[in-house]
Protein backbone atom coordinates (compact mmCIF):
# COMPACT_ATOMS: atom_id res chain seq x y z
CA UNK A 1 0.00 0.00 0.00
CA UNK A 2 2.81 2.39 0.88
CA UNK A 3 4.45 1.86 -2.51
CA UNK A 4 1.24 2.76 -4.33
CA UNK A 5 -0.36 5.43 -2.12
CA UNK A 6 2.62 6.73 -0.12
CA UNK A 7 3.89 5.87 3.36
CA UNK A 8 1.49 8.23 5.17
CA UNK A 9 -1.72 7.42 3.28
CA UNK A 10 -3.01 4.73 5.68
CA UNK A 11 -4.47 6.61 8.66
CA UNK A 12 -6.76 5.73 11.56
CA UNK A 13 -10.37 6.68 10.80
CA UNK A 14 -11.79 9.24 13.20
CA UNK A 15 -14.67 8.07 15.38
CA UNK A 16 -16.97 10.47 13.52
CA UNK A 17 -16.28 8.91 10.09
CA UNK A 18 -19.54 8.20 8.22
CA UNK A 19 -18.76 4.46 8.04
CA UNK A 20 -19.57 4.22 11.77
CA UNK A 21 -23.06 5.67 11.32
CA UNK A 22 -24.08 4.74 7.76
CA UNK A 23 -26.84 2.39 8.95
CA UNK A 24 -26.15 1.27 12.51
CA UNK A 25 -24.67 3.70 15.04
CA UNK A 26 -21.24 2.96 16.49
CA UNK A 27 -19.00 5.15 18.62
CA UNK A 28 -15.94 4.11 16.64
CA UNK A 29 -14.96 0.60 15.59
CA UNK A 30 -16.91 -2.16 17.35
CA UNK A 31 -14.84 -4.58 19.42
CA UNK A 32 -14.10 -8.17 18.50
CA UNK A 33 -13.32 -11.20 20.60
CA UNK A 34 -9.80 -11.42 19.20
CA UNK A 35 -7.75 -8.32 18.54
CA UNK A 36 -4.89 -9.26 16.24
CA UNK A 37 -2.03 -7.25 14.86
CA UNK A 38 -0.34 -10.06 13.00
CA UNK A 39 1.93 -10.96 15.89
CA UNK A 40 -0.69 -12.64 18.05
CA UNK A 41 -0.16 -10.26 20.97
CA UNK A 42 -3.92 -9.90 21.64
CA UNK A 43 -3.60 -6.14 22.11
CA UNK A 44 -6.85 -4.21 21.89
CA UNK A 45 -6.66 -1.86 18.93
CA UNK A 46 -9.30 0.84 19.05
CA UNK A 47 -9.04 1.88 15.42
CA UNK A 48 -9.54 0.86 11.86
CA UNK A 49 -7.46 2.53 9.18
CA UNK A 50 -8.25 3.72 5.71
CA UNK A 51 -6.92 5.44 2.65
CA UNK A 52 -8.88 8.26 1.04
CA UNK A 53 -8.91 8.28 -2.74
CA UNK A 54 -10.33 11.46 -4.25
CA UNK A 55 -12.12 12.34 -0.99
CA UNK A 56 -13.70 8.90 -0.55
CA UNK A 57 -12.63 5.96 1.56
CA UNK A 58 -11.10 3.62 -1.00
CA UNK A 59 -9.19 1.24 1.26
CA UNK A 60 -10.37 -0.03 4.64
CA UNK A 61 -7.90 -1.88 6.86
CA UNK A 62 -8.46 -3.51 10.22
CA UNK A 63 -6.51 -5.97 12.31
CA UNK A 64 -9.60 -6.71 14.40
CA UNK A 65 -10.38 -9.94 12.49
CA UNK A 66 -14.00 -8.94 11.76
CA UNK A 67 -14.28 -11.50 8.97
CA UNK A 68 -13.71 -14.39 11.34
CA UNK A 69 -16.35 -13.15 13.76
CA UNK A 70 -18.83 -12.43 10.98
CA UNK A 71 -18.51 -16.10 10.07
CA UNK A 72 -19.66 -17.26 13.53
CA UNK A 73 -22.75 -19.39 13.68
CA UNK A 74 -25.71 -17.36 14.95
CA UNK A 75 -25.87 -19.62 18.00
CA UNK A 76 -22.46 -18.30 19.08
CA UNK A 77 -23.29 -14.68 18.32
CA UNK A 78 -25.92 -14.67 21.03
CA UNK A 79 -23.08 -14.33 23.56
CA UNK A 80 -21.81 -11.07 22.06
CA UNK A 81 -22.86 -7.85 23.79
CA UNK A 82 -23.46 -6.44 20.32
CA UNK A 83 -23.28 -8.38 17.08
CA UNK A 84 -20.47 -6.65 15.20
CA UNK A 85 -21.85 -8.07 11.94
CA UNK A 86 -23.79 -4.80 11.95
CA UNK A 87 -20.51 -3.05 11.17
CA UNK A 88 -20.32 -5.18 8.02
CA UNK A 89 -23.70 -3.76 7.03
CA UNK A 90 -22.29 -0.26 7.54
CA UNK A 91 -19.31 -1.05 5.31
CA UNK A 92 -21.56 -2.30 2.50
CA UNK A 93 -23.96 0.65 2.86
CA UNK A 94 -21.04 3.08 2.80
CA UNK A 95 -19.63 1.43 -0.33
CA UNK A 96 -23.03 1.58 -2.08
CA UNK A 97 -24.04 5.10 -1.10
CA UNK A 98 -20.89 7.22 -0.82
Amino acid sequence: MAAIFGPKALKPLPKNHPIFTRFFKFDGPPPTGLELNGWGDDLVHDYVKGIDINGRLGVLYSNKDYGCEWDYDWHNKRFLAEDNTKFGVNIVMYALTS
